[in-house]
């Protein structure tokens, strides 16, 4: 993820939210991560330039409450794409 936000923030800054993060969610972390760059990706498609994979990934470890049980973040993502796009 990092190398795909080419912002020079170290790739250990995104794997310590990641590790906060996937114990909340059903999908392993792989999956977590193809989430985050597909919501990126959308993101890009519909005109908002201003987002980081870094954001997504922060946001979500923001927006997934913690505890049990695991929820789907790939829909913590979707909701975030959406309200990101203005709908």
């Amino acid at each position: 993820m990092a190398a795909l936000d080419g912002l020079g923030r170290p790739a250990a800054m995104y794997q310590q939210v990641l590790d906060a993060l996937a114990p909340r969610c059903r999908e392993d972390r792989p999956r977590l991560a193809a989430v985050i760059a597909s919501t990126l990706d959308d993101l890009k498609k519909n005109g908002v330039d201003d987002e980081y994979g870094f954001g997504i990934l922060q946001h979500m470890e923001q927006a997934v409450p913690a505890g049990k049980p695991r929820v789907t973040c790939a829909s913590a993502a979707a909701a975030y794409a959406t309200e990101r796009k203005g709908g």
